[in-house]
């Protein structure tokens, strides 16, 4: 009986020691799941890269071009707001790189290990600002931003080394940042504008140019990065490095570019009441040009009339005094296209406030190169009116001496206001009574004869 005893206990013994290993497997099984779980977490969060952000910290959104635009660049078009902190590119805020890169010709005499550690050093430096733009700040946008200017750095060694393998210029690159002991900052949004299905040439990415009285590369080994830069930038797009990919292939896609970085940024959740389409309410944009005392108040002042409460007059001279007071610098020592991207800021924050107005009218316009790239931007919804005066017909209706209207005259045929007849929708031939030049206005507006009491 004592044996059966022992036996029955031996067994339970061995059923207990079962359980406990079939208890130990089931643990293991559920730390495992568990460190998988993790594992799947950290992988996610590698995916989503610098998503996984401080909510205290604004969003990064980079804004990347590739290929030479003709227009104006889609950083300077969004919104102009206290909770967006535009930083612009690298060489806006790096002045140690720009240095580097004016006194010298660094870009292209630097060692393969200098160039990627000075240029990855100011990036760094950009990045940790633009984390650091202040709580106000909700949204933070660059020019230009890691993913590109790791391209830029591979398609470099790649001329300096001479050679065209990627795999071994992406080896390159990892050692020497690894060697530098730096960290690669990613955006949490990265935006690529692709200008020209053939990607010739570039913008906002640091460029290599040949400086005064000093030698530079040859002309092939500056093709050659290009070609290399464009298909390095390819690679990445494939790769899904870039969150939002726009073609532009022309002018007047400019605009619907804009709107789909705006949609695309909605979308996300980030300042989706602020990040509207462009314009949104707007029928018709007027800008009135002409020579001085052409009449161009007048015809403003006729527009606003026909349109009552609906439209909106804005003197030009406004606009850009408060894009002047914004930017820190005279506008009129900017480039046509970065005049004409202020102008298209400024307009469309007006209309984002003003959203009861149909109809804005600018007067005056007067440099043939920024209007162009507004008619391009704009395309049918802006209406350029001409008003063409002959000289002596100004001089006796001005209040102003004749020498003083031909020194004004002077300023605007040097900023080609006379060729804006030329790309005007409606030329006004103001030689006339008051009367017919309101009833020819009214005429090419509203295919409308229409007689106004001036009295």
């Amino acid at each position: 009986m004592e044996t059966i005893e022992q036996a029955k206990l031996d067994s339970r013994d061995m059923e207990t020691i079962e359980q406990a290993k079939l208890d130990s497997r089931d643990m293991k099984t559920i730390e495992q799941a568990n460190a998988d779980s993790q594992d799947m977490e950290i992988i996610e969060q590698a995916k989503a890269g610098s998503r996984v952000r401080d909510a205290s910290m604004p969003i990064i959104v980079s804004i990347n071009n590739i290929g030479r635009p003709r227009g104006i660049s889609q950083v300077h078009l969004l919104p102009s707001d206290w909770q967006i902190c535009y930083l612009g590119d690298i060489l806006d805020l790096d002045i140690e790189l720009k240095l580097k890169l004016a006194a010298t010709n660094w870009w292209w005499e630097s060692s393969t290990d200098e160039f990627v550690t000075e240029i990855f050093k100011a990036v760094v430096r950009r990045h940790s600002r633009a984390a650091n733009a202040g709580s106000a700040h909700r949204l933070a946008v660059i020019k230009c931003g890691a993913t590109m200017f790791e391209a830029v750095a591979l398609a470099m060694i790649m001329v300096k080394d001479k050679h065209q393998d990627f795999t071994v210029a992406k080896a390159t690159f990892d050692t020497i940042i690894s060697k530098a002991g730096l960290t690669i900052p990613q955006e949490h949004y990265t935006i690529l504008v692709k200008h020209y299905s053939d990607f010739s040439g570039l913008d906002g990415v640091l460029e290599p140019t040949p400086q005064h009285g000093q030698s530079s590369s040859t002309d092939a080994d500056h093709d050659y990065y290009r070609i290399v830069l464009n298909q390095v930038v390819s690679m990445h797009e494939e790769m899904g490095e870039y969150d939002l990919v726009c073609d532009e292939p022309d002018w007047d896609s400019q605009r619907q570019t804009q709107d789909d970085i705006r949609e695309y940024l909605s979308s996300a959740n980030i300042l989706p009441n602020l990040l509207r389409p462009t314009f949104e309410g707007i029928k018709t944009i007027y800008a009135i040009a002409g020579l001085s005392e052409s009449g161009k108040t007048t015809v403003a002042d006729m527009i606003q009339r026909a349109y009552g409460t609906d439209g909106a007059r804005l003197k030009k001279s406004y606009l850009l005094r408060e894009v002047s007071n914004r930017l820190g610098c005279n506008i009129d020592s900017l480039s046509g296209a970065r005049q004409a991207s202020a102008l298209l800021q400024g307009l469309d924050d007006f209309s984002r406030y003003h959203r009861f107005i149909s109809t804005l009218t600018i007067e005056s316009v007067h440099r043939h190169d920024s209007i162009s790239f507004l008619k391009s931007y704009l395309g049918s919804l802006l209406h350029i009116i001409y008003v063409d005066t002959r000289a002596e017909v100004r001089w006796m209706r001005t209040a102003r001496s004749q020498r003083r209207m031909e020194q004004k005259d002077a300023v605007k045929k040097e900023r080609g206001t006379e060729c804006i007849k030329e790309i005007a929708n409606t030329v006004l031939d103001n030689n006339g009574s008051e009367e017919m030049l309101y009833a020819a206005l009214m005429k090419a507006l509203t295919g409308r004869e229409l007689n106004l009491d001036f009295a």
